[in-house]
């Protein structure tokens, strides 16, 4: 019976030592992932999407005008 108890007691260990280190080890990975994101460049839009997203922002706020909201 102790040395069910003893056996018992030792695969809790290993279990919770084993996932200690998976933790570690996803946190690891999941670090490296966030700093490759970071190092990755930011997209800038180019002339004709900053053109067409004026656009649109002046037609809303013209259908809001129109509609008698006021957008201050």
């Amino acid at each position: 019976m102790f040395i069910k108890r003893e056996k018992y007691h030792s695969d809790i260990s290993a279990a919770y030592t084993r996932g200690l280190e998976q933790g570690f080890e996803l946190s690891r990975k999941l670090k490296q992932i966030h700093e490759e994101k970071r190092q990755e460049p930011f997209p800038v839009p180019d002339v004709h999407q900053l053109e067409e997203t004026s656009l649109l922002l002046k037609q809303l706020a013209d259908i809001a005008e129109t509609k008698g909201i006021q957008l201050k």
